[in-house]
């Protein structure tokens, strides 16, 4: 009698082990539906105020609030002892100049020209568009 008890106790602590595995699968989903929808509320505002104000105008903006979003997030969760400015000056004006900036103006520029559903299928792709020229600029190429 003991050995069906254990057994039984024994199943119901596997169902109690999977629970918080399933629990972690929905919090999971949940964040990525999230994300979608305010990728989607993002694509919507951001081609209606493209269309609607300068383009530098809106993408200084974005990028004002994003850096200040960004630097107190760093300045909360990082030390900064230590750092070497001196030797990452020009290549962090490269980047946030060419990386960001431009980006960002060729990104609002394209968007305020175009609808909602042609802007969010050519954001859609960013990333891979990013892959294959980093491939080509790396001389790289990519494996299964």
């Amino acid at each position: 009698m003991s050995d069906s008890s254990s057994g039984e106790s024994e199943a119901r602590r596997g169902r109690r082990r999977r629970r918080p595995a399933r629990m972690g699968l929905w919090l999971i989903l949940s964040l990525l539906l999230l994300a979608a929808a305010g990728q989607a509320a993002y694509l919507a505002v951001n081609s209606r105020d493209m269309a609607a104000m300068p383009v530098m105008q809106a993408t200084a903006w974005q990028l004002l609030v994003a850096s200040a979003a960004c630097l107190a997030a760093s300045a909360l969760l990082e030390s900064w002892r230590g750092l070497a400015w001196q030797a990452c000056w020009f290549p962090l004006f490269g980047s946030v100049l060419l990386a960001t900036c431009l980006r960002f103006v060729l990104q609002g520029w394209g968007q305020g020209r175009l609808g909602v559903a042609q802007a969010s299928f050519i954001l859609l792709l960013e990333p891979v568009w990013t892959a294959l020229l980093a491939a080509w600029w790396y001389g790289s190429g990519f494996s299964l």
